[in-house]
């Protein structure tokens, strides 16, 4: 028997992650990989992984998004969240 992931699994997140970083930097469709990013965003956060170290590397990524698409202000307050998901890990 296999077991099946179902649309809420942070491995979901994982593959959307990927797939929005595909749509980013190779396709430059940034819009589809805003939403992208925000779905798997949105995984770690109903699965109440507000500090796990792969949401780190899916809003660093996002925040490289936003920057790039001139939206600092967003992008600052998302690397506020990496840092201080990092600095919880770096006391580990």
């Amino acid at each position: 028997m296999t077991d099946v992931l179902g649309p809420e699994h942070p491995a979901i997140a994982q593959t959307l992650y990927r797939l929005a970083d595909i749509y980013y930097k190779r396709w430059k469709e940034f819009e589809q990989a805003e939403s992208l990013f925000q779905r798997a965003i949105a995984i770690y956060e109903k699965a109440q992984l507000l500090d796990h170290p792969e949401l780190a590397q899916i809003l660093t990524t996002y925040a490289n998004l936003l920057t790039y698409l001139n939206r600092k202000t967003d992008a600052a307050e998302v690397l506020a969240r990496v840092k201080a998901i990092r600095a919880k890990h770096a006391d580990n």
